[in-house]
């Protein structure tokens, strides 16, 4: 899929998801992620997700924390459930780690569900965002909006209204489209672009760093700061 072609689809994939992932929510048995500490992971795009994920389950007082997912591979005590986000699921790191923890209860967070890491979890949720693109896009954007509802559902619900986001995507959209050139100048001839956050912030730092290298082939750097 073409990048622009993939970004500009999204709020009709937001809403296509919003129905999918609340249809399996509602039947979802939640019990074996509502206590102790929950280790978020991924791989690449999915580990910013993890990252934002887990700093939002923090905020709503959760015991939650990232891990790499290689570093998961390794046997000890992490934690008291893992959640896996990967967009194709096939990715062989995760599916290991499940493997040494078979002993925790597991969540896997894909595009279709029908993958080796859902097979490897002891449940799994599907968000369905299509086709994606190289640098990621829905496939990152679908893991957040997945990520989201269920923390909706283990904490919740927050004030926000889930079902403004297609419209608030397609604004954002519009009112980004128009800075585009006035960026393209500010950063041109860059010879590297630090992205910076914290909390659930150092995710979206993250995936901007991922963006930047990857579409722009410019070097980045993540910093977790205010």
């Amino acid at each position: 899929m073409i990048y622009r072609s993939t970004i500009a689809r999204q709020p009709d994939q937001f809403r296509h998801t919003l129905e999918v992932v609340g249809s399996q929510l509602r039947d979802f048995d939640l019990v074996p992620f509502e206590k102790g500490t929950v280790v978020v992971t991924g791989i690449g795009a999915s580990y910013e997700a993890a990252g934002v994920v887990a700093g939002e389950l923090q905020r709503r007082g959760r015991r939650a924390n990232t891990w790499r997912a290689v570093d998961l591979m390794e046997p000890g005590d992490p934690g008291d459930a893992i959640i896996v986000f990967s967009v194709g699921g096939r990715s062989i790191e995760p599916i290991a780690a499940l493997t040494v923890h078979s002993r925790l209860p597991s969540l896997a967070i894909t595009n279709e569900g029908n993958d080796p890491l859902s097979r490897a979890a002891s449940a799994a949720l599907r968000f369905e965002s299509g086709p994606d693109s190289l640098p990621s896009s829905t496939g990152y954007t679908g893991s957040l909006l997945a990520g989201g509802l269920l923390i909706d559902a283990l904490c919740g619900e927050d004030s926000f209204n889930w079902n403004d986001i297609p419209l608030i995507a397609s604004e954002v959209l519009e009112a980004s489209a128009k800075k585009m050139a006035r960026i393209g100048e500010m950063f041109h001839d860059q010879r590297a672009i630090d992205c910076v956050g914290a909390i659930s912030a150092l995710g979206t730092a993250g995936e901007a760093c991922l963006l930047i290298r990857e579409a722009a082939r410019v070097p980045t750097g993540v910093a977790d700061t205010l």
